[in-house]
């Protein structure tokens, strides 16, 4: 079988999230970090035949990346990588030796919160690039006046340095800002709708057009 190239950008993002992955058999792949402030699902266009552990993810990655136009034969215990003349046999980890946490997807899925909006890429981009900028590790979301600001911070510094954008509309207003480590904010390149509280303990991230979704825990101390 053929793993497409959006399903090697997913796997690689996963890895940023927690070096091994385990994989159910079926369609769908899911990980957490192991200090669970983020968990995150797809649906792939692929059917794994099993499931299979790897311990170094980005290892395997590395090994794929070597390989012109692979084609993968999962079995029992290992997957067999041939390109050509060439072929790698990659033994596969136990689920004991991952950090593994299956949760409820169907059910995080459908959480909504009283605010809700689209994050588009560009804005992603920008809040990325001010938060290494400025060496601010927070990003906080804000309905203020009817719409919703998002800024970069440092929580635990206090300091008078952010960033601030204005991301779209907002029906509520919220007395405190609502807080992430941005270390948890994984997110692959692309648009997201965004759903949170004041009152809820995460924050739901959809890629927009797409089964992807993120669970982000919100950090305390605001």
């Amino acid at each position: 079988m053929k793993i497409s190239k959006a399903t090697i950008e997913l796997l690689k993002n996963y890895s940023s999230i927690n070096p091994s992955i385990y994989v159910e058999s079926g369609s769908s792949i899911q990980t957490s970090s192991p200090y669970e402030n983020v968990s995150t699902y797809a649906e792939v266009d692929e059917t794994f035949p099993v499931e299979f552990g790897i311990y170094e993810l980005s290892r395997f990655l590395n090994v794929i990346s070597m390989m012109p136009d692979p084609d993968f034969d999962f079995q029992e215990k290992y997957v067999q990588i041939t390109s050509g003349r060439h072929s790698i046999k990659y033994q596969y980890a136990s689920k004991s030796m991952i950090i593994y946490k299956k949760f409820d997807a169907a059910a995080a899925s459908s959480v909504k919160g009283d605010i809700e909006f689209t994050l588009t890429k560009n804005d992603l981009s920008m809040l990325r690039k001010a938060s290494a900028l400025l060496s601010m590790p927070d990003l906080q979301f804000q309905c203020v006046d009817g719409k919703i600001v998002a800024r970069v911070v440092d929580q635990e510094n206090g300091t008078i340095d952010d960033y601030t954008t204005i991301i779209g509309d907002c029906s509520v207003e919220t007395s405190d800002p609502i807080s992430f480590e941005f270390d948890a904010i994984k997110l692959i390149d692309g648009d997201y709708n965004v759903s949170m509280s004041a009152d809820m303990p995460f924050a739901i991230f959809s890629k927009v057009d797409d089964s992807l979704f993120y669970v982000v825990c919100v950090r305390g101390d605001k």
